[in-house]
């Protein structure tokens, strides 16, 4: 099974806990840890990792996820954190700014009902 390259964001406790538990699975290694996206976007190590993993939310006001996305679109991003019970996984998909293609990636989208 091929290794999964995963960049971690985060500092915590819990961050740090979360890496070593991914990469005693075996098929999941972390290439990279800074504190923030700001900080990973100087990182060359992120340019090699499959996913982001943050751990904990930015204490920055203009950091954003979708701001980081617009740089690095071809990589999914993973949110967790101590206070949730799930995952969320967001992924960044350019089309092209027409009101058919606007549609058609709402209707595509999962129903949440």
């Amino acid at each position: 099974m091929p290794v999964v390259h995963v960049y971690l964001i985060g500092t915590t406790i819990f961050a740090e806990s979360l890496s070593h538990m991914l990469e005693e699975s075996g098929d999941i290694r972390i290439v990279g840890v800074a504190a923030s996206l700001s900080k990973a976007a100087e990182d060359k190590n992120l340019t090699i990792a499959d996913v982001i993993l943050i751990t904990e939310p930015s204490q920055d006001p203009n950091e954003s996820i979708l701001s980081f996305l617009e740089h690095q679109k071809d990589i999914p991003v993973i949110y967790t954190d101590l206070q949730r019970e799930s995952i969320q996984v967001i992924t960044s998909v350019s089309y092209r700014a027409r009101v058919k293609d606007l549609k058609e990636a709402i209707l595509s989208l999962p129903k949440r009902r």
